[in-house]
């Protein structure tokens, strides 16, 4: 059984279980549940919350690119959809947007 840090390491966010998904959506609903106001508790709680927020978003990404996915002759879709996920990542990255 691999230990929780495994775990985290090994989660592949674009693939989520719908309930796993369903779940972490309902708990970040949560205004208690943002990066800055655990930081004052904890930086590793607050790293944890931001990297669930991340898997939510990259998730719901995944999800909006799934009809897109589905229209591409199966050798493009995963390389297409990739980049087009990458790209939006590297977008919100470069203007800081907290994920």
């Amino acid at each position: 059984s691999p230990n929780p840090k495994q775990r985290v390491a090994e989660l592949d966010a674009e693939h989520l279980p719908p309930g796993m998904h369903a779940t972490l959506q309902l708990a970040l609903q949560s205004p208690n549940l943002a990066p800055h106001a655990l930081e004052r508790y904890s930086r590793a709680a607050s790293a944890l919350c931001g990297w669930a927020r991340a898997v939510d978003w990259c998730a719901c990404c995944a999800a909006a690119l799934a009809p897109t996915r589905a229209a591409l002759p199966d050798t493009y879709a995963d390389q297409a959809a990739g980049e087009a996920l990458g790209a939006v990542l590297a977008r919100a990255t470069e203007r800081g947007r907290a994920v």
